[in-house]
């Protein structure tokens, strides 16, 4: 099984090519307080959001940077129905 960061790590990719990676990483960091992106849970994927919908405009265009955060923010609805089980 997949973990979150690698789910979301994958839509970035999708929308920032090779520099995913690091921006992800980092908007992974903040959101989980300085833990290591790995241990992004479900929990932390609305701060996530955030954090792209601030900075992610700097990277893409307004429509872009939209759809990033939509693919996102359904992870979550994805994510948390195979937690709940």
């Amino acid at each position: 099984m997949t973990t979150v960061y690698q789910d979301a790590l994958e839509i970035a990719r999708k929308y920032m090519g090779i520099a995913a990676e690091e921006y992800f990483q980092r908007r992974c960091r903040i959101a989980a307080r300085g833990a290591a992106p790995e241990q992004v849970t479900v929990d932390h994927l609305d701060r996530i959001v955030a954090g792209v919908k601030m900075t992610a405009k700097v990277y893409m265009s307004d429509e872009k940077a939209a759809a990033f955060m939509h693919d996102l923010a359904a992870l979550k609805g994805i994510r948390g129905r195979e937690v709940d089980g």
